[in-house]
Formats: C-alpha cells, structure tokens, sequence
C-alpha cells in the first residue's frame, strides 16, 4: 500500500512547483519534502491524511479532491482581500469623520466670535446713532437760541431807533447785553460743533479698538470720555496692566497727545463690591493704583506728562445703575480718560 500511496504523489499534476521533476520533490521513502508555502503544506496535508484514511484513492478522486482544495484556497484569500479592503475603507471613513468634525467645531467657533462682533458693532452703532442725535439736537437747539436772539437783537435795534432821543443810555445798555448774548451764543455754537467733529475725528482713529471691544467713546456731563473696560485691561483685583491693556493704552496714547487743546484725566472705578484678599485697602486705593498705572502706560507711549492727572472714584459714578448685577457690576469696573479744555 506504501508503494501506491507514493505512487499517486510523484505522478501528480498539482505537486508544488518548484522548478524540478516531481520526482525531485519527493524525499527518502516516496514522501514529499518540506513545502515552503503554509498554504500547500495545508493542502499537502490535509490529502495525506485522506489518503491515509482511505489507503487506496482513484485518480479522479484525487483530482476532485485537489480542485476542491484549491477551490477553497482560493476563495479564503478573497475573504481576506474583501476584509482587507472594508478595513482600510472603514479607517478611510473615520479620518474623513474626524477631519469633518474638526471643520465643524473650527465652524461653530468662528460663527460664535462672528456672532459676538456683530452684537458688539450693532451696539456700539446704537451709541453713536444716540450720540450723533443728542449732538444734533443740541447743535439744533443752539442754533434755534441764536435765531431767537437776532430776532430780537433786531426788535431792540427798532426799538432804539424808534425811541433814541428819549432813553438812549437805557436802549444802549440793553442792545449791549443783547449783543454779548448773542456772540455767547455763537460761541457755545462753535464749540459744540468742534466737539461734535472730535467725538468723530476721535471715534474713527479708534474704531479698530472700539469694534474689538476693548474701549467706548462716549458723553459724560458734556465731556468726551474714553472707557476702557477693566476686565480686560487688569486681572480681577490687580493693578497691573494685561498684555492687552498695555497694546490699547499704546494706541490709545498717540490720538490723546494729537489734541493739542486739551488735557486729560485719567480715572479709576470700581464695582460696589469691598475688597477682600488684594492687597488694597478699599476700592478707592484699587482705583487710584489703576489710574496711575493707565497714565504711566499712556506717558510711556508718548502722551506729554504734563497734561494728564488722575482721579479715583471707587464705586461713586457707576455707568450702569443695577449696581448689584454682575452684568452691571462688570461694566462698572473701569478707567476713564476724560478730555478737559485747557485752562488758560
């Protein structure tokens, strides 16, 4: 039975190839040498141990059986090709998954500051829409005064023509005081038309900073100032600058200094809270340290010392009059520069 079992392998088609005779493969006894490929030892052995089983097989079942082998080879390494390929499709899939979410979360977070900078310039077009109206309405209302006073100015100088032979030294007295009336009038006129083109003048050189919310223009009691909110220039309780503070007070100080005809304040408030761990006594001392801290940035960058002081106010002028509300009390937190005329 050994001789046929060695027999039907050394004559068959299907022995690996290996670029000998089939003879040549089969080692001491008529039993092939050892295959190099896992596969065909898989093969080889899974047909000796029927061949073993049987001891006898026909040619054709040989064959039949190798096709079969074959077959199923064959179709294992196209499972694994169709596994390898959904897995690297699937890996495919989770990178451009992440890549996806990356976008979107870089997305929302552009659309979120986009939708914080919208917010902050319609608010600040609200103020300056409200400024301009109270500007316009007081320049209106000036001029409607100096309207008014000529008119009667003009009755007066009637009056004095009509009656210059009886009471001359009182019709020249009261035409004088009309007249210093009305060059006051004129005066007020002026100036509230220069302050109007400085709000402007002012406004457009900062509108870079003013749109970045890192300070307002605004009308205080007639008076230009200048806001700087202080949770944005100081640490909470501190008096020194942030990296932010010191860049708006650099760019701050040039447009200060070119307004030739006026000094400058420089002013410290606070919210309504007491100070507890700081290290200041109150919030006066927390104020007046900030305010010295702005004028020395402000002098450093150029502004002429000699025109600029500085003022503490704690919590005494709050912008934002629910003083007991956080919104509110952040908002009170501040410095101030406030434009003054020169005084001769």
């Amino acid at each position: 039975m050994s001789s046929a079992f060695s027999s039907r392998f050394t004559s068959h088609r299907d022995l690996p190839q290996t670029g000998r005779s089939p003879r040549a493969s089969l080692g001491r006894g008529g039993f092939p040498k050892p295959i190099a490929s896992l596969e065909a030892s898989s093969r080889w052995l899974a047909l000796c141990l029927t061949l073993s089983a049987t001891a006898c097989v026909s040619q054709g079942k040989y064959d039949a059986k190798v096709a079969e082998l074959d077959s199923t080879a064959t179709a294992l390494e196209d499972e694994r090709a169709k596994h390898a390929a959904e897995r690297d499709r699937a890996a495919a899939l989770a990178d451009k998954l992440n890549q996806v979410q990356a976008a979107l979360g870089e997305a929302t977070t552009a659309a979120a500051a986009l939708r914080q900078k919208i917010e902050a310039g319609q608010q600040r077009t609200a103020e300056l829409e409200q400024a301009l109206q109270e500007r316009e309405s007081t320049v209106a209302a000036l001029q409607q005064q100096l309207d008014n006073e000529k008119r009667l100015l003009a009755e007066f100088m009637q009056l004095a023509e009509a009656y210059g032979a009886k009471t001359p030294e009182d019709l020249k007295r009261a035409i004088a005081e009309l007249q210093q009336k009305v060059q006051q009038t004129e005066a007020a006129l002026r100036s509230a038309a220069m302050e109007l083109e400085r709000e402007r003048r002012i406004s457009q050189k900062l509108q870079a900073l003013i749109d970045a919310g890192k300070l307002r223009v605004r009308r205080r009691n007639g008076r230009l100032v200048i806001e700087l909110p202080g949770d944005i220039h100081f640490a909470s309780g501190s008096a020194k600058l942030t990296q932010v503070g010191s860049d708006t007070l650099g760019q701050l100080a040039p447009v200060l200094n070119a307004e030739q005809d006026r000094l400058f304040v420089v002013e410290g408030h606070t919210d309504n809270v007491p100070i507890a761990v700081s290290g200041f006594r109150s919030n006066w001392h927390l104020g007046s340290n900030r305010a010295e801290t702005s004028r020395d940035a402000l002098v450093a960058a150029g502004l002429a010392g000699d025109r600029v002081a500085i003022a503490s106010w704690a919590d005494l002028l709050p912008v934002c009059p629910q003083v007991d509300d956080p919104p509110c009390r952040q908002r009170n937190r501040r410095v101030e520069v406030v434009l003054l005329p020169r005084f001769e």
